[in-house]
């Protein structure tokens, strides 16, 4: 899913139809196959109780311990280990 959601933007810029072409268009996953993808399908609205910065994943505000850490070697995304 991070990988996914890290080019999203880029999708979008480069295939403006790609969203709507995901689940219509032959050839895409959505359309050809989706019993593969829609359990996997977020569609819901929730209310923002909170915007969160980089500051306040990294300073003192109740993350510590939640595997977000500091330094170049911890750049990797959360869950990802070095094998």
């Amino acid at each position: 899913m991070w990988l996914w959601t890290s080019i999203a933007e880029l999708l979008l810029e480069e295939d403006p139809d790609y969203f709507k072409a995901f689940w219509t268009s032959p050839g895409y996953v959505g359309h050809d196959s989706p019993e593969h993808v829609t359990k996997d399908l977020i569609d819901v609205r929730r209310p923002v109780s909170r915007v969160l910065t980089a500051k306040d994943l990294l300073g003192k505000s109740g993350f510590q311990g939640t595997g977000i850490r500091r330094g170049a070697r911890d750049r990797r995304p959360h869950g990802c280990h070095e094998q």
